[in-house]
Parts: C-alpha cells; structure tokens; sequence
C-alpha cells in the first residue's frame, strides 16, 4: 500500500511494480496523470480525488485489469471516457467515479458492459446527448447512478427492470424531459430521488408512491402538475425526511393522510433514520412553494414546523403556519380555537393573576417576622425610626443623648 499526501507531483517508477492500494487523495497534486500508472498491473485501488490534476483521462489505465476502483472526483480533468478505461470496466471495476471535473462528450454505450459495476457517477461534468437505454438496465446490478448537473437531454428510459436495486438514483440538473417512468417503481429499495432543475411533466405515477423505503425526493423547477393524491393509498413514503415540490405546477389540496405517515418528519422526534448512504442533505424541510394548491394545511405536527415561505406562491392554502383565512363552510380546528381568545379573556387572566400573587406575595413578606425573633425586633425598631422621621417626632431618650454630647462638646470648647 502506498498512501501519499501534501506532494505537488509524483511519478511511478519501478519500485512500484507489485503496488496493490495507491491514495493520492486531498492533496495538492497538479499536472497530467502519468500513463506509467497503466504499467501497475496489480494495481486494484486507485483514488486521486480532491487535486488539482488536469488533462485528459491516460488510456493506459485500461491495461490495470484488477482494478475495482477509480475515483478521478473533484479536479480539473477534460476530454472524453476513453474507450479503453470503458473496457476496464467491463472486467472487474465495482466503483466509477468522475464527478465534478470537465467530462464532456457523450456516455459511451460500451459502459452497459460492466456487469460488476455498482457505483457509477458521473455528475458535474459536461456530458451530452440521451441517456442509455442499456444504462437503465443495469439497475439490478447499480447501486447508485449519479448523471446529475450534466447537459443530458431526452427522455428517462422506461426501462428500469424487476429486481432493480438502486439506492441513490441523481439526474438533476440536465434537460430531460417528458414523464417519470411507472418503471421506476420497481425500485423498492430506493432511498434518494433527485430529478431537480429539468423539463419533466405530467404527474407523480401512483405506483412511486409504494417506494416505502423513500427517504429523500427532490423534484424542484420542473413542470410536474396534477394532485398529490392517490385514489386508495392512505399514507405513502413513511421514512421521508426531505420532499422538495417548489416551482412545479401542482394543484388541489393536500389532504390530511398524504402526510399522516411522515413520523421522521415530526418536530421532536428523536428516531432519525440514518443518513442516505451517498448522498448527505443537512435540510429536512418540505418546500410547496408556487404551486397552485388550495385548501387547509393539514393540522400535523410536521407541517405546522415549517416556516410560512415554505408555503408562498400559494394563494389558495391556509391555516397554520400560514396567516388564518376562512374558507366557505370550514374553518381549522386550530383558528377556531384562537378566535375565542378576546380583550375580556385577557382582562380575566390579569385578574385570576393578580388574585394569586397578592397572597403569594403578603406570605413571602409577613411570614418570615410572624416565625423570626430576630427579624421582628429588627423591623420593629427601623420601623419605629422612620416613622418618627417622617412625623418630626422625636424618641425623648435619644434627645436626651443628644443634647447631653452637644453640652459636652460646648465644655470642651471652653
């Protein structure tokens, strides 16, 4: 194992021949990768992430055939996959990642032959053209599939097949467009869904809301219209934590059991369900906001936590967190509670408040000299002073004292 830091360059020389584990990670590498790394036979692990490298992928790396992982993440690479790096995979690579460099050019087809491939992402970078079909078929064998923040058009492919074993599945941030394939219900074991920022439309399919182990779905800035409802599904997603609807075209009202499963949304709770395994959010906010939805929010705890710009763009909702209006023939519970608070029943509580403390107050006063010698003699003799000075009155062996120290001092003076 070789795991170097804080270099600005390296080389791989002879010396590294039989190298099994290289961690170039987090440091502050710069230049091109050197092809030499293709002469690592044995090599089977390989991070340079978080550098500063740049050039183009090294073909080279195609000859490494134990290699199962390759992150190049967060540096400055350019060019397009090398068909040779897409053979690679096919062999025995189990994690892919290019994330956050200059990748451009299309995904090349050859990468549906990695039959051991379980994480690939390929997010932000500047990949074009439709995503592929046999892509899509290798979910039974993808745990994770990051496209997202790329410049990716078309349609999501129908394909997403029985069996399908995705956790993390991210295409935000491209064009795609038209509907969420019903397909995609075949996922059971999804826990994040990101389709932010594209052109999708039409409504959330019905069978989406049997993904029971859904804790994370984002579908901000499309075009999404229709209900939220679902005709004969009670309560759907109970382990979500994050549900991002903002700037969609969604309509109707929420009803009450959409969110009556929500626990782990719930203010106040302490059973967290732990963090989506690849994808780490730090916001657990639900966002409704322009849309057109009417109607009551829903009086649960989780709804009435959120702030009101949650909800703005909304015209028609109302009831808390929101300012109250009252809608024809219904009024929230929770309003018609506050509509009874009036002018009198705060006079009443000052009253009710006032005949408590005076007691409370004349006990913590007087009790103490009614149980206390000390304090009684101590009260009654300052006591006693002032009120002699405030009636001018004066204690007649105490002006005797005093006269008796003037006279003395007059005889002193003499």
């Amino acid at each position: 194992m070789v795991h170097s830091r804080r270099l600005k360059e390296f080389v791989v020389n002879r010396n590294l021949q039989n190298v099994v584990f290289l961690e170039f990670g987090k440091n502050h590498f710069t230049g091109a990768i050197p092809e030499s790394l293709g002469n690592l036979s044995e090599l089977g692990y390989l991070s340079m992430t978080h550098n500063n490298l740049q050039g183009h992928i090294p073909s080279s790396l195609g000859n490494c055939k134990t290699l199962y992982f390759l992150d190049l993440s967060t540096n400055n690479l350019s060019g397009s996959l090398p068909p040779e790096i897409i053979g690679l995979s096919a062999l025995s690579v189990i994690v892919f990642s290019i994330y956050r460099n200059n990748i451009e050019g299309k995904i090349p087809l050859s990468l549906c032959n990695a039959t051991k491939l379980d994480i690939l992402v390929l997010g932000d970078n500047h990949l074009q053209g439709s995503i592929p079909s046999c892509l899509i078929a290798m979910t039974p064998t993808l745990g994770v599939l990051n496209l997202g923040r790329n410049n990716l058009g078309g349609t999501i492919p129908n394909g997403f097949g029985e069996g399908c074993r995705l956790n993390t599945l991210d295409f935000s941030g491209n064009s795609l467009q038209g509907q969420v394939p019903r397909s995609l219900a075949n996922c059971k074991k999804l826990k994040v869904l990101d389709l932010e920022d594209n052109q999708l439309n039409g409504s959330i399919p019905c069978q989406l809301k049997t993904l029971s182990e859904l804790q994370v779905l984002i579908l901000k800035s499309n075009k999404f219209s229709g209900t939220l409802a679902c005709q004969g599904r009670d309560s759907m997603w109970p382990l979500l934590q994050i549900l991002d609807l903002a700037s969609n075209n969604f309509s109707g009202e929420i009803k009450a059991h959409f969110t009556s499963n929500w626990r782990f949304m719930m203010s106040g709770t302490k059973e967290l369900q732990s963090e989506p395994d690849y994808l780490q959010y730090i916001s657990a906010e639900a966002q409704t906001i322009y849309q057109n939805l009417v109607g009551p929010i829903p009086i649960s705890t989780q709804l009435q936590s959120f702030n009101a710009s949650a909800y703005q763009g909304n015209p028609g909702l109302y009831g808390p967190p929101l300012t109250p209006r009252h809608a024809p023939g219904s009024i929230p519970s929770t309003f018609q509670d506050e509509s009874q608070w009036t002018c009198k029943s705060e006079v009443e509580w000052m009253l009710r408040g006032a005949q408590v403390g005076f007691p409370v107050g004349v006990t913590i006063f007087i009790g103490p000299l009614l149980y206390m010698k000390r304090w009684r003699q101590w009260y009654c003799k300052h006591l006693g002073r002032l009120a002699m000075k405030i009636l001018r009155l004066e204690d007649p062996a105490r002006g005797r004292r005093r006269r008796s120290r003037r006279q003395q001092r007059q005889r002193h003076q003499a």
